[in-house]
Order: C-alpha cells, then structure tokens, then sequence
C-alpha cells in the first residue's frame, strides 16, 4: 500500500513539472511579438524540447551562424516589408547550414529551390551556387515570400506555400475539406515529412529570443574582411595554403564555391578574405596561383628521423590528413572518365581527388578504383553513383 502511494506521489509530481514547464513556454511564447501567430500545442512543444532540454553543443552552432548575419537579415527583411520574425526561418529551414547540400537539391540558410532562385536572378552553374550567399539568399527569400502573400495574404500561409511547395499545400486544403481557413486543421492532411515544418519555425523563433535562458552563447563571427578580384582558375585549398589562411574559414567566409574551386570563365568572381590577408593576395599578385607541393595537397609533410643504431638521418613521409570525419565512397573509372567529370558527380574538386589518391597526373585507368571523400549523411548518395548508368549520370551532372 506504501509502495502504490509512493508511486502515485511521484506521477502527480512529474505531472505538476510538466504542467509548470509547459505554463512557462507557453507564457514565453505569447510574450513575443509577432505577425504570424505562435501557437502552443503538443506538435510546437516537442520542438522546443529540443532547444530547451538537454545542452546540445550543435545548437551553439546553429546560433553563431545565425546571430552573424542576422543584423544584415533584419536590414533586409525590413526593407522588403516582411515580418522581421521570418528570418527565423533560416534556423528552421536549414539549421543555418551553408556548405552542404539539403534533401530535394535546396541550398543555403533559406532552404531554396533551384527555380526560386533563379527566377530572383541567383546564378547557379556546376562551380557557383549564390543560394549559398546568406545575404543574396536572404533577398530571394523576401521576394518569393511577398509574391506569395499578394496571393494568400496570409504571411503564416505564405511561409508553408514555400516550405512545402504550392501543390502540397492545396492538396492538404483540399483533403482537411476546411472551410473556415484553420491551420492546424490543414496542416494535419500534409505528408508526415512536412507536418513538422511550421512546429520548427514557431520553436526557432523562440529559441533566438530566448536561447540565453538555456545557457546558449552567442559567439558570432567577427572579422573584418574585404572581397578581391580572382583572375585565373584556382582552388580554395591553393588560396588558403599561398595566404597563410586556415581553409576551414576560408570556406566558411565563400560558400558560394560549392566545390572549393573558383572557375576560370568570362564572368568576374571575388574572394572574400580577412582583412589583414588582402594585401598579401595583391603583393604575391600572379603567383598567389601558382600551385606549391604542400600539406594541404599532399596529404603528407616530410620529416627528418634519427635512426637508433646509427647517425644517420632519414625522410619519412607523415600522414597529415585532416578530413578524419569524412567517410569514404568508392568510384570505378569508365571510358570516357577524366577528373573534371568526376568532381562534378561528386561535388568537390579536382584536386581534392587527387590529394585523396595520391595522383601525380591525370591520367586514369578503366575500372580504376578512385576514393572519394564525403560527409556521412550524404555517403549513401554518392555511393550510388558507381552504380549508375550513364544516362542517370548525365542527368545527375545537368541537375548541378
């Protein structure tokens, strides 16, 4: 009997916790001034658990991405009349990630569609994605949000049309049979993968108000950088190696680059570099491309041992490779292969294929086992690609 007592004493207390924890995000949440309504329920309650329980550290990261840009996404916002708590979206969309490919080919903190983009003037060819560009991304999201709007006049309804496409959304309207124009009703009838699509914005609009109650820092970026003309073909590995740059930032401040590589065409490219790097790119000028034998391309760095026996002293080549999160997929050379045509299926660059092979030219042999680099979420992608047949390559290649 003590045991049983004892037992539903603790349930009403867990009871009485959820019942306070929920009060209290609930209360947060009305607190915050907003256009588009911020609703509380058991689909928003289970996504701010997310930012409000556990620490996560990948959260900190989500937060110093945004809180970067998001003086700039508030100027821009304004200027195009949407509500400034859209900008949000870049935590719910993409989880302010900008170096990688999303799911259904979208890119950039706005999770945007290639024809999004280009109807708003982004340029996208095999080298260059702008949807990676927060602040020109940030335009094209604010464009495409306002067309909506003059159609939904509805920013809450405009927000979903772009997230799940116009058909999905029109099919759920028809499927809920809602009459009266009740969200929720609506959102019910999406498929499952897009139901949870408003719950994220409503949960990435409170945690940027909120996250230092939930002892989150913000540790923006800041660094002073100036943009220089690039005038022949290179890489960002090259560039970061020449300039004494670590690549990783490097990257990081020209997204743009989707496989590290600035191309050699007609139209002009700038490099975005610290401030305090511009004047050594233009005092090196011409030979800040000329490529140099080293760590970065290498994978190897050449070190001087002592034998133990003896005086005599030897090289010996050291594995410097830093990519040790990266997973492996293997390709196999076909007729026809050259490198350039590799590193499109695979979006990275040439030279990236050779420093992972160790090939000192580029020339390939059929059936030729090449390795490839890759993120672990996308390995089972590219490692479909070995076997795929050529047409499915070319489609895979024209879709870049």
């Amino acid at each position: 009997m003590r045991a049983s007592l004892v037992f539903i004493f603790f349930c009403l207390q867990i009871l009485s916790y959820g019942q306070q924890v929920d009060e209290e995000l609930a209360a947060r949440l009305d607190s915050i001034e907003s256009v588009l309504p911020l609703d509380y329920n058991d689909n928003v309650r289970q996504h701010l658990l997310e930012f409000t329980g556990t620490y996560n550290k990948r959260f900190d990261k989500i937060l110093k991405n945004f809180i970067t840009y998001d003086n700039y996404l508030k100027d821009i916002f304004i200027s195009y009349n949407v509500p400034e708590e859209l900008r949000f979206a870049a935590i719910s969309l993409s989880k302010c990630e900008n170096l990688i490919s999303l799911s259904e080919g979208r890119e950039g903190y706005f999770k945007m569609r290639y024809r999004t983009a280009t109807s708003h003037g982004l340029s996208i060819t095999n080298y260059i994605d702008e949807r990676r560009d927060v602040l020109l991304s940030a335009e094209a999201f604010c464009k495409e949000l306002s067309l909506i709007y003059g159609r939904t006049n509805n920013w809450q309804s405009a927000l979903m049309t772009y997230a799940v496409g116009d058909l999905e959304w029109q099919k759920a309207k028809v499927l809920s049979r809602d009459t009266i124009g009740d969200f929720w009703t609506i959102n019910k009838y999406l498929p499952f993968e897009y139901g949870s699509e408003y719950p994220k914005f409503i949960a990435a609009v409170f945690f940027a108000n909120y996250y230092s109650e939930y002892d989150y820092k913000a540790n923006p970026l800041t660094l002073m950088t100036e943009q220089v003309l690039v005038e022949k073909y290179t890489t960002l590995y090259q560039l970061s190696s020449r300039l004494g740059i670590d690549n990783k930032l490097l990257r990081e401040l020209n997204p743009i680059y989707k496989k590290n590589i600035i191309p050699n065409v007609e139209k002009q490219y700038y490099l975005t570099l610290p401030s305090s790097r511009s004047s050594t790119f233009y005092e090196l000028g011409d030979k800040v491309y000329n490529y140099t034998p080293t760590a970065v391309y290498t994978g190897t760095e050449v070190k001087i041992v002592q034998a133990e026996s003896t005086n005599e002293q030897t090289l010996e080549t050291v594995d410097v490779d830093s990519e040790s999160d990266y997973n492996q997929a293997i390709y196999h050379v076909r007729s026809g292969d050259i490198l350039l045509k590799i590193a499109d299926l695979f979006d990275c660059g040439v030279v990236d294929i050779k420093r992972w092979n160790k090939l000192s030219s580029d020339f390939l042999d059929i059936n030729q086992e090449i390795i490839i680099k890759v993120s672990p979420d996308r390995k089972a992608y590219y490692q479909k690609i070995d076997k795929m047949t050529n047409e499915e390559r070319k489609a895979v290649m024209r879709k870049d």
